[in-house]
């Protein structure tokens, strides 16, 4: 009997030794799949060890040098629209507090408008007055002295007429030449805004800075040694780690750090980050489909992802 027990306490240890071991390797298998599967990615993927949205800035610059005259509602991370009048920058500083620049003038030319008006009336006044009395003159119902006066009214008069169109003229010209009116030259997001209301610009200065949403795309910046493992129209994975997002795309340019400290690229949002090695090559990844992170909620406020971190994998072309 005890030996009959026995038999049973060692077969039911048996049993959970099995189910023990069974657990241990599937659980094995399991990890051992997962690192398998992940060690093919890395040999058949090249990750990057940096990446992040990217977009083209477009700067517009004043032509004149004046003082600026910003709304207070113009802050970055609005939506603009093509043609939008976004400042002023006029030539002379307006001290009244409700007048400006621009305003002063184009009242220096509505008042020469006026001033030209009314001595065009007063020229056909005078030409018509000395034609009739020269009329009245050759049938002797007035003097010859009479109508040389009349004569000499018109000239005057035209003389006068010519002066205010001048005025007109110089008027016109200081009202390009004082003021400049900046306006978007694109749709977009207004990215960066780095002069003051009231504050004084020089000419060619940046007046405002803004995101081009239709042209975005990721910098990825991978080791020298991985660019054999890909070329140019090998696809990406890109994964947002903010929100997940995933996107696909191919790698439209490869290029490397420059010498001389020069920066890649100038009229890009992101600059290139200052990496510990230098054994790295830029990628550009064009996006298959960039409008999608314009469909994220505050979109324009997000500066549509532009400069968001992001995990990119290269595949090698088949």
């Amino acid at each position: 009997m005890q030996k009959s027990q026995g038999l049973i306490w060692l077969q039911d240890r048996l049993r959970s030794f099995n189910v023990v071991a069974i657990i241990l390797f599937l659980s094995g298998s399991g990890i051992l799949v997962w690192g398998l599967l992940l060690l093919w990615t890395r040999l058949t993927a090249v990750v990057a060890s940096e990446a992040f949205i990217n977009g083209k800035i477009i700067s517009t610059h004043t032509p004149i040098a004046g003082y600026v005259e910003k709304p207070a509602s113009l802050v970055a991370g609005i939506s603009i629209n093509q043609e939008q009048a976004l400042l002023v920058v006029s030539s002379r500083r307006i001290e009244s507090p409700n007048g400006s620049a621009d305003e002063l003038a184009r009242q220096n030319v509505i008042q020469a408008e006026r001033s030209v008006s009314k001595d065009e009336k007063a020229v056909r006044f005078a030409y018509g007055r000395y034609q009739m009395y020269l009329d009245l003159a050759r049938q002797g119902g007035l003097s010859r002295l009479q109508s040389q006066e009349a004569y000499a009214t018109w000239q005057l008069s035209q003389n006068q007429l010519a002066i205010t169109r001048s005025v007109l003229a110089t008027a016109r010209i200081q009202l390009q030449q004082s003021v400049y009116k900046a306006k978007a030259p694109i749709d977009g997001v207004l990215w960066e805004i780095p002069v003051q209301s009231g504050g004084q610009v020089a000419p060619n200065q940046v007046l405002f800075k803004i995101l081009d949403c239709r042209d975005i795309w990721v910098d990825a910046f991978v080791n020298i040694d991985d660019l054999k493992r890909i070329a140019i129209g090998s696809s990406a994975a890109v994964e947002l780690y903010a929100n997940g997002l995933n996107l696909q795309g191919k790698v439209r340019t490869i290029r490397f750090q420059p010498t001389g400290g020069s920066e890649l690229g100038q009229d890009v949002a992101v600059k290139r980050p200052d990496l510990e090695s230098n054994q790295v090559a830029q990628v550009r990844i064009e996006l298959d489909d960039p409008q999608l992170l314009l469909h994220q909620s505050d979109s324009a406020a997000q500066f549509c992802s532009v400069g968001q971190l992001a995990q990119v994998k290269i595949f090698p072309q088949k």
